[in-house]
């Protein structure tokens, strides 16, 4: 009822921001501005388990500017590899608890062998390109066949992808993202473990210095055992000649990134005469970084700061509309801006002070003269 009343869909899904901005434009709130902070407290909302849908665009923005600068600069990046974040991890504390999006990078992983496909074979980046009618329409052989060379688990069937297209749950597209982050399956009798090329990479790379044959060692209290295996941190650290390479391109991408980050200005003021010694004054306030001041989750974890703007008067003048003091949630990125008017009566030529401030972004400052 609620939802109708507001001029939203009942059964549609929308972002905080979305239900805030439908909520002032009814009137519900009767002059008073409703904030996602009251939005939240009114649905009960629980602790959030996945990234806002209003972040995710940034954060999948950061993520293909990775990968692109690895292709351009001829690193690999080990897609199969990759794992997603854990819960209770670092990365998941900081974006769920504090709003804050932390991106994690593995420096260097072993180059995987690049098998080239058949002209015809059905892969994962061809999958991507397909609709769902031609996905259909490869018939539960072929998608089968898919599964297995991508290492998908038993209870991951053709009959159950087909189902979930039809039902429209996903598209090719989301299908073959799912499966590059599938983790290798156990070889099958007869099959070469999936590590197997790590082994040939140490012979052929290392002249075999990564690998300790196994030695019978008589342990004190475990008895007989054997020591061995691949050399210590083998995995993740690059030998001496990809070194360089490899931590100049993640310094360098780490820098660009962090002059992506979200700043405070103000970006112009205007005063328009009203009458006598009556002025309309606006600022506009902006954010010049790339990122937004803050995210949709950390509005909804209550961690992130708003933005506090306040009107400064001179002795001889007086304000006639509007607030001293205002509150702005937040700044979208690349330019994201928002403006504030007063209505302020004073002589001709005196001034006013406009100040804006968040302690994650400093603050900005612009005296006004009445002219």
């Amino acid at each position: 009822m609620i939802a109708t009343f507001i001029g939203l869909e009942p059964d549609q899904e929308y972002t905080l921001k979305e239900i805030v901005d439908a909520a002032n434009a009814s009137g519900m709130g009767g002059g008073m501005e409703i904030t996602e902070d009251m939005v939240a407290m009114f649905l009960g909302l629980g602790a959030a388990v996945q990234i806002d849908r209003e972040d995710m665009p940034v954060i999948e923005a950061v993520q293909k500017e990775y990968k692109d600068a690895l292709k351009e600069a001829k690193l690999d990046y080990p897609e199969k590899r990759a794992k997603a974040v854990g819960k209770g991890s670092f990365t998941a504390y900081c974006y769920f608890q504090y709003g804050v999006p932390v991106f994690s990078m593995d420096l260097w992983a072993v180059p995987e062998p690049k098998k080239e496909p058949a002209k015809d074979a059905l892969t994962a980046e061809r999958l991507k390109t397909m609709t769902s009618e031609e996905f259909l329409a490869l018939g539960e052989d072929k998608i089968n066949a898919l599964l297995k060379e991508q290492g998908a688990p038993p209870n991951f069937s053709a009959e159950m992808l087909i189902k979930m297209v039809k039902s429209g749950q996903v598209d090719p597209k989301k299908m073959a993202e799912m499966m590059e982050k599938m983790p290798k399956r156990p070889p099958a009798d007869g099959e070469e473990h999936p590590d197997a090329y790590i082994l040939k990479w140490v012979d052929a790379s290392l002249k075999k210095q990564g690998f300790v044959d196994w030695t019978p060692f008589p342990h004190p209290t475990l008895g007989e055992v054997e020591i061995g295996g691949f050399a210590p941190y083998l995995r993740t650290v690059p030998p001496l000649g990809d070194a360089e390479k490899t931590v100049a391109f993640h310094t360098d991408f780490c820098i660009r990134l962090m002059g992506k980050l979200p700043g405070l200005e103000i970006r112009k003021t205007e005063v328009k005469p009203l009458g006598s010694e009556l002025y309309q004054v606006t600022a506009y306030f902006s954010n010049p970084g790339w990122f937004p001041t803050s995210t949709a989750q950390g509005r909804r974890a209550r961690t992130a700061w708003p933005i506090t703007v306040r009107l400064k008067l001179g002795s001889e003048q007086a304000l006639f509309s509007g607030r001293q003091m205002e509150s702005i949630p937040y700044l979208d990125g690349s330019g994201g801006t928002k403006k504030i008017e007063w209505t302020v009566k004073g002589k001709k030529g005196t001034t006013l002070v406009i100040n804006a401030a968040t302690p994650r972004l400093g603050a900005a400052s612009v005296t006004v003269v009445l002219d």
